[in-house]
């Protein structure tokens, strides 16, 4: 369809063509800018314009522009000079970004295209401009409006937001055209249907399929070819090219349009631009910027889908707990906008449907409840909520069925709230058989992080479940739900206990729960074990047994095996074919993250780098961001650090600390440990520390290794850069005492410190024991957090500074207050500023918060 497509806009091709003769002619630079929506065809018309060029003795410099590749500087630019070929003046393919700096780059650049442009007419072909890393815009910027009278032709495709770069001009002015690429009218369609059918084309056919595609030449061509391989007469087809089309312009659209999408999905006949942004939680400009963007694409017709296909495929994309979300937000809003009972129930409907899968049904309504929960229903969450929570916190309980050596016993299980003389349940009761509440509560946990309430549902299954055939899949998920919640300690004895009553049962029994245990392992860094269990995971059960679920042990194993070292056994691995589905499925995203870090350990940070950015937004399209389940932050920053862009990495970090929230745990841990390494002097030394602190309680022996090794290298650093200050007894460590004589430890405090001891007893005096003052008894932890506070910081910022939580500040506060004798922070104050002159401890007093300020 590509050339059809083509010759349809005849118009804007001859214009092309025209400005291509005059610029040869005359010798004066051009640009053109190329819009339209997606799918408009700005890519067939510059690649079409390109070959034409190119065999009419142009020279042609093309370029695309990739989301994927936006991290890396000068990338585009790196195309224009390889496509110039070996001979070409200056042109080093693959070599601009790396061995030169960006000033070089564009001087080179520029003199590339003078001496090129001297010789022949040029043409600099960029498609998806927009997509083109920040840097090379800058130059393609610079180049366009510096350019002297020269035969160059530039032509730039993308949005209508594109015509900002190429509107700096190229030579003279008014050398700049816009060329925008508008829906194609029911006569270009039927141009299109004739070229590609065999026979005549009706105007019902033509009309149908305009409808469809709102002139859009991508869905019009795909919904042609569809219909000419079925065969169906005048009958429109939507078939897998029009889906694969469809899926395209999903896939690449920004996260805005897609939520708009994804609401108007589910709102269906339902839906207005008000409805949409309060459905979606979205401003009314960014509303009507979707809604604009998916009307010229030709998916919708105002807010509706032009085809129900369309609206399938969308729908496809979101996943079930999400589905449920919006429909039960679809029916609140509907409701309060006063819409008829017919138009919210079916959202409520909707929504119970769909919970079986995911998320247990909502409460059973009478005829005349409205569909939100009532007092009885509000009473028994509650009673609920409270009983588990107790649980939770009561710890050990007598009696329990439990693994040996799990950190803590089985929680009882939640009593009934209350019941009639008879025996009769009443509404207060829980009612939630164990699989779904360990469905609700694994569902809770991948989709908004682990809590404690989940947990305990979790637990109080596996307490409650032996293992038959009728409960394996429950333990197997509650087993799962611990692990995502970073609490592989407690995941660990009952992992081998169900593996030790799995052995007398089916293999696929076998399978699951080492499967598991591979995972508890590699979060735990014992990585010869985790490799051990998923190979044992994928004997008992073959790929084709396992399914999509194979993703889960595969990726295990993909993961140990590269921390071992064994790149060629994790290659093979990946070389397994697996069956097509498992892309839609969530055992995807470990799959995906697996094969990046196996990417990165040989040396292949580009495919690294795409592979975590799309395991992330699977995970963010899917509602599965969380980083206990799938870390791809971790590794895409990672590669960042490798690439010397700490800021991105930072970033990506930072944004990982906030999704973790307050939660303790090994994804912390190693989340600080990493984040250290864009920070210097004390601060890394703080982070780190902080990150030994969680690694130490959360049991990964790796990377708690790694850890304590980064940290007793910034310690050394510090050490040897303070040296020279060491002298006087003031200068001890900010951080907190090296022993409890202020500054031992550092080699200028030791020598001093002997010096002193040698001429006293050479006097034949023995000094007197000094006592241990109070404020040397602090913890390093606690002096940390002294020192802030007497530099005015709040709990909260202290809490952000150091990386903990702000009821850890006030704890390490409430035990510094007994250890010094104070009441309030004012008085911790004033003992700071008086020890200071007195303990020996650097930064402690005013003068000393003046000196570190």
């Amino acid at each position: 369809m590509r050339s059809v497509a083509f010759a349809s806009r005849n118009r804007q091709t001859k214009k092309l063509h025209h400005l291509l003769i005059r610029c040869r002619a005359d010798g004066n630079a051009r640009t053109v800018a190329i819009t339209g929506a997606f799918g408009s065809g700005k890519t067939t018309m510059i690649n079409g314009f390109a070959e034409d060029a190119r065999r009419n003795g142009a020279l042609v410099l093309t370029a695309t522009g990739s989301r994927h590749e936006r991290a890396f500087p000068l990338g585009v630019v790196s195309q224009l000079l390889a496509s110039a070929g070996p001979d070409a003046p200056g042109s080093t393919p693959g070599t601009a970004s790396v061995s030169a700096s960006p000033a070089e780059v564009m001087r080179d650049a520029f003199a590339s295209l003078t001496e090129l442009a001297t010789r022949n007419t040029v043409v600099v072909a960029i498609d998806d401009a927009h997509l083109s890393d920040t840097l090379s815009l800058f130059c393609v910027s610079y180049l366009l409006s510096s350019m002297p009278p020269l035969p160059i032709m530039a032509v730039l495709t993308g949005p209508p937001e594109i015509t900002r770069v190429a509107g700096h001009g190229c030579g003279p002015a008014g050398m700049t055209t816009h060329l925008r690429l508008d829906p194609l009218s029911e006569p270009e369609v039927h141009l299109l249907a004739t070229q590609a059918l065999t026979g005549p084309v009706s105007d019902a056919f033509v009309h149908d399929c305009h409808a469809a595609s709102g002139g859009s030449p991508l869905l019009a061509g795909a919904l042609i070819s569809d219909s000419r391989a079925s065969a169906t007469g005048d009958a429109v087809v939507a078939g897998e090219e029009f889906a694969e089309a469809v899926r395209r312009f999903l896939h690449r659209g920004p996260d805005t349009v897609l939520q708009v999408a994804s609401t108007a999905a589910v709102l269906g006949d339902d839906g207005s631009a008000d409805l949409l942004g309060r459905t979606s939680d979205l401003d009314a400009a960014g509303v009507t910027q979707a809604l604009a963007l998916l009307n010229d694409a030709g998916l919708l017709d105002g807010t509706r889908f032009r085809h129900a296909r369309t609206r399938d495929l969308v729908l496809d994309r979101i996943s079930p707990w999400d589905r449920v979300r919006m429909h039960r937000r679809a029916a609140d809003v509907l409701r309060a906008s006063g819409a008829s009972e017919q138009a919210w129930s079916r959202h409520v409907a909707a929504a119970r449907r769909l919970s079986v899968q995911w998320i247990p049904p909502m409460p059973r309504l009478s005829d005349q409840a409205r569909p939100e929960e009532s007092d009885a229903d509000l009473v028994y969450l509650c009673l609920e909520s409270a009983a588990l929570s107790t649980v939770a916190e009561r710890g050990p309980a007598a009696g329990g069925r439990g693994p040996a050596g799990a950190d803590t016993a089985a929680p009882a299980a939640a009593p009934v709230v209350s019941a009639d003389p008879v025996g009769r349940r009443t509404r207060a009761e829980p009612v939630l058989d164990p699989r779904r509440r360990v469905e609700r509560a694994f569902t809770t946990i991948v989709t908004e992080g682990p809590n404690a309430m989940a947990v305990a549902r979790l637990e109080q299954a596996l307490h409650q479940s032996p293992l038959e055939h009728a409960t394996v899949d429950t333990i197997a998920l509650a087993l799962s739900g611990l692990v995502y919640s970073d609490l592989t300690s407690r995941a660990r004895p009952w992992c081998d206990q169900f593996l030790r009553e799995a052995a007398n049962g089916p293999a696929h029994w076998q399978a699951r729960f080492a499967a598991i245990r591979a995972e508890v392992a590699l979060r735990g860094g014992e990585f010869e074990r985790a490799v051990a269990d998923a190979d044992a995971a994928l004997h008992h059960a073959s790929v084709e047994a396992w399914g999509v679920g194979v993703g889960e042990p595969l990726a295990t194993y993909v993961m140990g095996c590269t921390a071992l070292g064994e790149h060629h056994k994790a290659e093979s691995l990946l070389a397994l074919e697996l069956p097509d589905e498992i892309i839609r499925s969530r055992f995807a995203l470990p799959y995906i993250n697996a094969r990046g870090h196996h990417h990165q350990a040989t040396n292949r940070l580009s495919a690294a780098l795409d592979d975590f950015l799309t395991c992330g937004e699977l995970a963010a399209e899917w509602g599965l961001d969380q980083p206990a389940f799938v870390s791809w932050r971790t590794g895409a920053a990672q590669t960042f650090l490798r690439l010397g862009d700490h800021d991105r990495a930072r970033q990506l970090l930072d944004e990982q600390l906030v999704r973790l929230g307050q939660t303790p745990g090994r994804t912390r841990g190693v989340t600080l440990r990493l984040l250290a390494m864009t920070r210097d002097g004390e601060e890394r030394r703080a982070v780190l520390s902080s990150a030994v602190g969680e690694l130490e309680r959360h049991r990964d022996a790796h990377e708690l290794s790694l850890a304590r090794r980064d940290l007793a290298e910034v310690e050394a650093r510090l050490s040897d850069e303070s040296a020279p200050r060491t002298l006087a007894l003031s200068k001890a460590p900010l951080s907190g005492p090296a022993s409890r004589v202020p500054g031992a430890g550092r080699p200028a405090a030791r020598m001093a410190g002997t010096a002193a001891q040698a001429q006293v007893s050479a006097l034949g005096v023995q000094p007197a024991a000094r006592p241990e003052s109070a404020i040397e008894r602090l913890s390093e932890a606690e002096w940390r957090v002294v020192t802030l506070v007497a530099r005015g910081h709040t709990n909260k910022a202290i809490a952000t500074r150091l990386y903990i939580t702000v009821s850890t500040v006030e704890q390490h506060l409430t035990r510094v207050y007994r250890k010094l004798g104070v009441r309030h922070r004012k008085d911790l104050v004033a003992y700071i500023d008086r020890s200071g002159r007195t303990a020996g401890r650097e930064g402690v007093g005013r003068e000393g918060v003046r000196r570190d300020a």
